[in-house]
């Protein structure tokens, strides 16, 4: 996945950030296990994926062609292109896969 520039400013990452940190003001919380590399998951994006505004994506992998809504949350792998929204994000339509 090629991260752009209309993508770091909304996920909070700037240029000037490092790998793994966020700039601007949050709950700063962390949940990723310190010290323990071996217990972190991937979250894995396919390609053609859209996200919406303020959506949460858990370490998860989700498909080709999908567009996740504005406030979903994704806590399951997504298989099957289509649009997704709620909490927990489920199937809404099905789009058409391309080759």
């Amino acid at each position: 996945m090629v991260v752009t520039s209309a993508m770091k400013r909304s996920s909070g990452l700037s240029s000037k950030s490092k790998k793994g940190q966020r700039s601007g003001s949050g709950a700063g919380s962390n949940h990723t296990p310190a010290g323990k590399p071996e217990l972190w998951r991937q979250t894995k994006l396919g390609n053609h994926v859209s996200i919406g505004t303020n959506a949460t994506i858990l370490p998860v992998t989700i498909c080709d062609q999908v567009v996740i809504g504005a406030g979903a949350v994704v806590t399951k792998d997504i298989v099957e292109p289509g649009i997704y929204a709620g909490n927990p994000a489920r199937l809404l339509r099905r789009l058409p896969a391309t080759p």
